[in-house]
């Protein structure tokens, strides 16, 4: 029975030794050394070299057995297992080494370029200072570079396409009468008055003489009637500006504050009473 339980042990130690054998074959080379010594192991603890008296007891053959099997097992692991290369070491720490360098040059630059400022801008002059610092393995430069430069301010002027003239010419002057009739009928603000002339001449050019005479306080609205030009003019003020609106007169509007400035409008101005220039709208 004991005879049979060793037999049993002895088959689970071969073939531990076969599965290893053949895990060494595949690493190739030295590897195919290394199983074949690992199988020699095997056979060794297998019950047929028991046939091989090594002793007269049983146990003592059995032990001897095992001492060289493991012997044998242990010189085909170590040969059969894969050793680096010393060159592969030293490379893969250069490599390394030079990832580290890479990575701490890297971080450099970064700080460097967060340190980088510039500084002193004046109207006329402006001083730009650059400050860069590179640092590789243990020495460091510093380098310090002032550039000045001069700014010119240009100006540019634009031009106001909607002046079509100046009011600046006067009514006395160029003989033109002016009838101030005063308040307008069926006015409900009291506000509104109204003016009458009979001659060719351009209102708007005419604009700030008239409000400088007639206006007494720019809330009024002012209509004036042209029978010559067939037209009405209603001229207001407001933040030093006049508004002249120039309409296709109606017949009678002149009598009623609520019709007049019905009519088509045949043109629209802004002056202003500070350079008297006319803005077309």
């Amino acid at each position: 029975m004991k005879n049979n339980t060793l037999s049993v042990i002895q088959w689970v130690l071969f073939g531990f030794c076969i599965f290893m054998s053949i895990g060494a074959f595949r690493n190739g080379g030295k590897g195919m050394i290394g199983g074949a010594i690992i199988i020699l192991a095997a056979i060794t603890i297998s019950p047929i070299f028991k046939k091989i008296a090594l002793s007269k007891s049983a146990k003592k053959t059995f032990c001897l057995q095992c001492i060289i099997a493991f012997v044998l097992f242990i010189v085909g692991i170590s040969i059969a297992s894969p050793k680096k290369n010393k060159k592969d070491e030293t490379s893969s720490s250069s490599e390394v080494s030079s990832l580290v360098e890479d990575s701490i040059r890297d971080s450099d630059a970064k700080e460097t370029s967060a340190t980088t400022t510039t500084t002193v801008t004046t109207a006329e002059t402006t001083t730009v200072t650059t400050t860069t610092t590179q640092i590789e393995t243990t020495t460091v430069t510093t380098t310090t570079t002032q550039i000045e430069t001069t700014t010119k301010n240009t100006t540019t002027s634009k031009i106001d396409t909607s002046i079509v003239g100046n009011s600046d010419k006067k009514l006395s002057k160029d003989g033109i009468d002016i009838s101030f009739d005063g308040d307008m009928m069926n006015d409900v603000t009291g506000n509104w008055r109204l003016s009458r002339v009979a001659a060719s001449f351009n209102i708007e050019e005419y604009a700030v003489d008239y409000y400088n005479k007639f206006f007494k306080d720019d809330s009024e609205v002012h209509v004036i009637v042209n029978y010559t030009l067939n037209t009405t003019t209603t001229i207001t003020c407001q933040s030093g500006l006049l508004f002249v609106t120039i309409h296709e007169y109606v017949d009678d509007e002149e009598f009623d504050a609520g019709a007049a400035g019905g009519g088509m409008v045949l043109g629209e101005y802004y002056i202003s009473l500070e350079d008297s220039a006319i803005h077309k709208i």
